[in-house]
């Protein structure tokens, strides 16, 4: 079955975004963290994979920092992008989604990896947008377990344990993109919106964790996105179209500043 109604331009635009999303005064300690682990990934972990990139990846453009260069050019990156679940979502039809970017001259998307997702009507959002799959549908880096009671249908999570299916996916999402020029920004993090939909919700995971407060201080959330990070950051390193921002919104709700 493909999703319906946001398989073409949503409405979402991105002018002249910057890799550097957040200056590193507004980010918080955890996220300093988090960015902190990125770079440490990204250098150190070895690249086990027979296939390199022939390009180095996106990055700010040296003579004119308001700029990206990809693939040896001076880019202006521009989108009208579907609402960030193309990936987690495997109704959704990305192969015509990434057609329609490229025939109308956008070279950028956004992806949310599946630890968040919208509830049904979220915003006025359409109730078949891409972030909010059909009941019993989402598609996480987590393998579901044995055990029923995911909150919007399915087994709950194993967050011990990879689902190959989706990081399947997930390799063939920015494969397609990297094919038309299509730069992906890769999202890790947002506030969860104490909708109790995220895996990481206690009800939702066979771990129990108690909270999805993104702090330093909630270590066993931090064990989980620790490996989070370091397993995407390897999956990914051979693609040249990426580039990782660490929380959506994270001033939102009023979290801890930790």
């Amino acid at each position: 079955m493909k999703q319906k109604g946001y398989n073409s331009i949503g409405y979402r635009e991105k002018v002249h975004r910057r890799i550097n999303v957040f200056s590193l005064c507004e980010l918080s300690n955890s996220l300093k963290y988090v960015l902190g682990l990125l770079i440490l990934f990204v250098i150190v972990i070895p690249n086990n994979s027979s296939a390199q990139t022939k390009n180095p990846p996106v990055s700010l453009n040296k003579t004119n920092p308001h700029y990206f260069t990809f693939r040896g050019q001076p880019t202006v990156l521009i989108t009208s992008a579907e609402h960030y679940g193309p990936v987690l979502n495997p109704d959704f039809d990305y192969i015509t989604y990434l057609d329609v970017l490229q025939v109308n001259g956008f070279n950028l998307t956004r992806i949310f990896l599946g630890d968040y997702v919208s509830a049904p009507g979220f915003f006025d959002y359409p109730v078949d947008e891409p972030l909010t799959p059909a009941p019993g549908r989402l598609l996480t880096p987590w393998a579901r377990s044995p055990v029923p009671g995911y909150a919007n249908g399915g087994n709950k999570f194993d967050l011990s344990t990879w689902d190959e299916n989706y990081f399947k996916r997930l390799r063939d999402f920015i494969a397609e993109a990297g094919k038309r020029g299509i730069v992906v920004e890769v999202t890790f993090f947002c506030p969860y919106y104490a909708n109790g939909l995220s895996p990481y919700c206690s009800d939702n995971n066979i771990q129990g964790l108690t909270s999805t407060t993104n702090a330093l201080s909630n270590t066993a959330l931090v064990a989980v996105q620790e490996a989070l990070v370091e397993k995407v950051v390897s999956e990914l390193r051979d693609f040249d179209n990426i580039y990782y921002e660490p929380c959506n919104e994270p001033y939102h709700g009023g979290g801890p500043r930790d």
